[in-house]
């Protein structure tokens, strides 16, 4: 299992992200899990044609130390989280534990205040 850990503490007067901002998110995450399961399937990392959309994968393999890591995005732009672009996650087997968890996260408030900017900056665009 497992377990990332932030804290709820936002700047005082900033309400609530709205739920289609986190809905958003959470959609795109649970993408990535449809995109893993059908590699699992294939054996090899492709796009993946589903319904509505092309889903491309968004974990690498970095080839400097062998670490899968996973990218964060809010549309076509890279999205911090913690201060961080990507998320390591180790193993490849370990990458649906871990969108579990942001899935989670993101469902009880943790990234309201990195998913406020986010939108901010893809709404700049």
């Amino acid at each position: 299992m497992v377990k990332l850990v932030f804290d709820n503490v936002s700047k005082p007067g900033r309400g609530p992200v709205d739920m289609d901002v986190k809905d958003i998110f959470v959609n795109a995450l649970r993408r990535q899990k449809t995109a893993y399961d059908q590699i699992e399937v294939q054996g090899k990392p492709t796009a993946i044609d589903s319904a509505d959309k092309t889903i491309r994968p968004l974990w690498w393999i970095d080839p400097t130390d062998g670490v899968v890591r996973f990218g964060l995005r809010w549309g076509i732009s890279k999205m911090t989280i913690n201060g961080g672009y990507s998320l390591k996650v180790g193993k490849l087997k370990d990458l649906p534990s871990y969108l579990d968890a942001l899935i989670d996260a993101t469902q009880n408030g943790d990234f309201d205040k990195d998913l406020k900017i986010a939108q901010k900056k893809a709404k700049r665009k």
